[in-house]
């Protein structure tokens, strides 16, 4: 992917990213497959499932706990399974290597050894050499291997990689906001959710009990043409073959009583 579309794409992620820490949360599992590009060319990341609190660890697990993907996992997310919101900023850093390069940030098979390459030592992911300096840079802010050390996303929607970027129209970005989405977030929004799609639903009349048939009869067909009961009766007709069962196959079942 050009350079120049990376830059405008990195800063769409980094302004999530950084909404994400602003308000306590961390990804934890930042990767290409879990951002979304839409047809106006809007970034959102998705997948949530793994989110949580820096120093937090979901239901109450003790020890060391890995979370997210593999690939994109930082060095002290490997090594001791500390997850805050430094370790998204490193998975950034390898989603934008690797939408420079067309290739994953570590080029490794074996899950084991691709581990001890994060978490031991000073190996950091290959930096694309055709790269400029400013994008050089931006990675090696991401790549840091003390997450103290490293840039956050506030410091980084300001490095010059991405601070002259912008992938999203002002105008759009203010519609978007002044007019509230009818999409649902959860079950629970369904029952007020405003489809886009018009349907109509034709109503039938309630059924009627006919003392001289003795059955009940739909609204439809009250003026002679059947009743329910037939109709039912006519539709499993089509069901039912006047073939004999085939038993060879029951050898091996079980009654249950």
């Amino acid at each position: 992917m050009p350079e120049s579309e990376v830059r405008g794409y990195t800063k769409a992620l980094l302004k999530g990213i950084h909404y994400i820490h602003k308000f306590g949360y961390v990804h934890c599992d930042i990767k290409l497959q879990n951002i979304l590009l839409g047809a106006n060319g809007r970034v959102k990341i998705a997948d949530f499932g793994l989110a949580k609190r820096p120093g937090g660890r979901k239901g109450g697990a003790k020890g060391c706990e890995l979370r997210g993907t593999p690939l994109y996992m930082s060095p002290e997310m490997v090594a001791g399974g500390e997850q805050g919101a430094p370790a998204d900023i490193w998975a950034l850093g390898c989603v934008v290597a690797e939408m420079l390069s067309g290739n994953p940030a570590w080029r490794c098979s074996d899950i084991a050894g691709l581990l001890m390459r994060i978490g031991v030592g000073e190996e950091v992911p290959e930096i694309p050499r055709s790269l400029s300096e400013e994008g050089r840079d931006f990675l090696g802010k991401c790549f840091v291997k003390d997450p103290s050390e490293r840039w956050t996303a506030e410091m980084l929607l300001n490095h010059p990689f991405t601070c002259d970027q912008d992938f999203e129209d002002d105008g759009s970005k203010n519609r978007e906001e002044n007019t509230p989405s009818t999409s649902p977030r959860c079950a629970f929004d369904f029952p007020d959710w405003a489809s886009s799609v018009t349907c109509s639903i034709t109503s039938l009349p309630p059924p009627e009990y006919s003392p001289e048939s003795g059955s009940w009869l739909s609204g439809e067909s009250s003026s002679g043409s059947g009743s329910w009961s037939n109709q039912a009766a006519a539709r499993l007709m089509e069901l039912v073959s006047d073939r004999n069962p085939d038993w060879s196959v029951s050898d091996d079942w079980v009654t249950i009583r």
